[in-house]
Parts: C-alpha cells; structure tokens; sequence
C-alpha cells in the first residue's frame, strides 16, 4: 500500500505498472489504470516533499526557541546589549 511506503510506489508496483503497460498499451482500462497510477506516485513524491519542508520548519522552529531562550536569559543577566 502506498500508505506504508510513505505514499511512494515500491519497486515492484511500479514493475508491474510498466509490466500491465505492456501487456494490452491500447485498452482503456489498462491506460487508466496506468494513469491512476502515475497520478498516485505523483501525490506520493508530493507528500514526500510536504514532510521534508515540515521537517524543516520543525527544526528552524526549535533553533528560534533556543536562541529565543538564550538571549532572555542574557537579557536577565544584563549582558543582552552589552549592558553592565
């Protein structure tokens, strides 16, 4: 299932799409079925790409956080602008 491969085709999915591609190239059904899959491989790359950006955002937030708490504890102790 595409959900288990983190919504990408596993390698034999996508050796049986080309496989049935083959097999009957002119019928409707196996061209839908072949664009169904395509499509579904597009949306997996899609998501793949939102996870890595969320991921990113993830760890740009976190190293905000931090740097947010250093400079209030610096700002406790004076030292922020060099003060003191």
């Amino acid at each position: 299932m595409l959900e288990a491969n983190g919504g990408k085709l596993s390698a034999e999915d996508k050796e049986f799409i080309e496989t049935s591609r083959h097999v009957v190239p002119s019928s409707p059904i196996a061209s839908s079925v072949s664009d169904t899959m395509k499509d579904f491989n597009e949306r997996g790359e899609r998501l793949e790409q939102i996870q890595n950006k969320t991921k990113s955002l993830e760890s740009a937030a976190l190293e905000y956080k931090e740097m947010a708490r250093k400079m209030k504890e610096k700002a406790r102790e004076g030292k922020l602008f060099g003060l003191f």
